[in-house]
C-alpha cells in the first residue's frame, strides 16, 4: 500500500512530466514544501551575503566525503534578481556576466576560470570519478556515460568533435570505438593528461576553435554550460557539421523549471562551484533550448532514462 496520499502520487507524477509548476498548483504551497523538503530538493533560499559562510560549512562536510558534501549544498539556493530582457541578446549575456562576477567575486569572467589547477600526471593516475573514493558517485558516472553513448549515432570512420573532454573518458571510448575524435579542451593539464590517446587534441576554448573541416558530429556532455557565449556557440556549431550532422548535448543542465530562458545556476553545488573554482555554471529552460537550436537550422529531438541520474540527451541534426 502506498504511504502517499493519492494527491501526493499524482504531484509525483506531475513532477517527472510535467514539471514543478503543475505539481505546485495541486497540492498548494504547505504541502509542496513539504514534498520537496523530502525529495532532497533545494529547501533553502538564501541571500547572497550567506554564501561565504554556507562554503565554509560545506568544506567541512567535503573533508568528510564527496557524498556529505554535496548533500548539505543541495539545501541550498541562492537568491539573485535575475535580468530582463531579450536572451538571444548580448545585453542579457553581459547581464549574466555581470552576475558571475558578483557570485565568484571575481572581476569578470576569464576562460582561465575554468582551469582545474591539477596536474595532468595526477589526472591520469586516479581521475574523476575514482577520485571521490565514492563507488556510488563512480556507478552513477558510468551508468550515465552508458546512456549517452547508447544514443551517439557514431562508429568507426566516422569524424566527431568533443568539446570539453575534461578527463577523457568518453573520449578514450570513442576512440576505442574507431570514431575519428577531435578533442578541443581549454585547460592544458586535461589536454596533457589525453596525450597517450589515438584522437587530436586542441588546447581552445569552445568559441575560438577553428577547425580546417567539418565534423559528421558535435559532442557535449556535461560541457555546454560552461560557455560563456552560448547562443553565438550554437551558430558555431551549425557551422562545423557536415550536411546531415548532429549535435549531441548529455546531462546539460537544460529544464522545463528553469526560471529564466538562460542564465546563471545558483543551487548550492553550483555556487560552490562558482565560488570556489570560478566555474561558469549555466542552466536553460528547454523552451529556450529548443528555439534557439531550431533559429540556427536544426531538427530537436530528446532522449532521457529516469533510472539514471541526469541522463538527458538533446540531439539536433541539421536540417537538409
Amino acid at each position: 500500500m502506498s504511504l502517499l496520499r493519492p494527491e501526493l502520487v499524482e504531484a509525483l507524477s506531475h513532477v517527472r512530466t510535467s514539471g514543478k509548476a503543475v505539481a505546485k498548483e495541486l497540492l498548494g504551497p504547505t504541502a509542496w514544501g513539504w514534498l520537496r523538503d523530502r525529495s532532497g530538493r533545494a529547501s533553502t533560499r538564501s541571500p547572497l551575503s550567506s554564501l561565504d559562510a554556507v562554503m565554509a560549512d560545506a568544506q567541512l562536510e567535503f573533508s568528510k566525503s564527496e557524498e556529505a558534501g554535496r548533500q548539505f549544498l543541495s539545501r541550498f539556493e541562492f537568491e539573485s534578481e535575475p535580468p530582463g530582457g531579450d536572451p538571444f541578446s548580448p545585453a542579457f549575456r553581459d547581464a549574466q556576466l555581470e552576475r558571475y562576477a558578483r557570485v565568484s567575486g571575481r572581476p569578470r569572467y576569464t576562460i582561465d576560470g575554468e582551469f582545474s589547477g591539477i596536474t595532468a600526471e595526477s589526472i591520469r593516475a586516479r581521475p574523476y570519478p575514482y577520485s571521490t573514493g565514492s563507488a556510488k558517485v563512480v556507478g552513477d558516472y558510468f551508468s550515465l556515460l552508458g546512456f549517452v553513448l547508447r544514443h551517439l549515432n557514431t562508429g568507426p570512420g566516422r569524424s566527431l568533435v568533443e568539446f570539453g573532454p575534461g578527463w577523457g573518458h568518453t573520449t578514450r571510448a570513442l576512440v576505442a570505438l574507431g570514431v575519428d575524435v577531435t578533442a578541443v579542451e581549454v585547460d592544458p593539464a586535461f589536454c596533457g593528461a589525453l596525450s597517450d590517446v589515438r584522437a587530436t587534441v586542441v588546447q581552445s576554448d569552445m568559441l575560438s576553435f577553428q577547425p580546417a573541416k567539418t565534423f559528421d558530429s558535435a559532442l557535449f556532455f556535461e560541457s555546454f554550460h560552461h560557455c560563456a557565449d552560448p547562443v553565438a556557440m550554437i551558430g558555431r556549431v551549425r557551422e562545423l557539421l557536415a550536411p546531415g550532422g548532429v549535435a549531441y548535448f548529455a546531462a546539460e543542465p537544460i529544464t522545463d523549471d528553469f526560471a529564466e530562458p538562460w542564465g546563471l545556476r545558483l543551487d548550492g553545488m553550483s555556487a560552490w562551484s562558482i565560488r570556489k573554482h570560478g566555474w561558469l555554471e549555466l542552466g536553460f529552460q528547454t523552451a529556450f533550448f529548443h528555439e534557439l537550436l531550431v533559429r540556427n537550422g536544426f531538427d530537436v529531438t530528446r532522449h532521457s532514462d529516469p533510472n539514471v541520474a541526469d541522463a538527458r540527451l538533446i540531439v539536433a541534426t541539421v536540417k537538409r
